[in-house]
């Protein structure tokens, strides 16, 4: 059964099968976001560490 979203290269289930693969477009956004992230997360701990450090030398 055709209902028109299927061509003549059917696989069956409601998407078409042209034998041809998909071009590589996966970038590493996610990779370089987490990235990011933690060198974030690591800069504002070394501030917190570093304001510490100074106020327990001073008291």
């Amino acid at each position: 059964m055709n209902n028109g979203s299927e061509t003549n290269n059917s696989n069956g289930k409601g998407t078409t099968n042209l034998g041809t693969k998909l071009p590589n477009t996966a970038t590493s956004m996610y990779n370089s976001a987490m990235a990011g992230l933690m060198a974030l997360l690591a800069g504002v701990a070394s501030l917190f560490a570093r304001r510490r450090k100074e106020n327990k030398i001073e008291q």
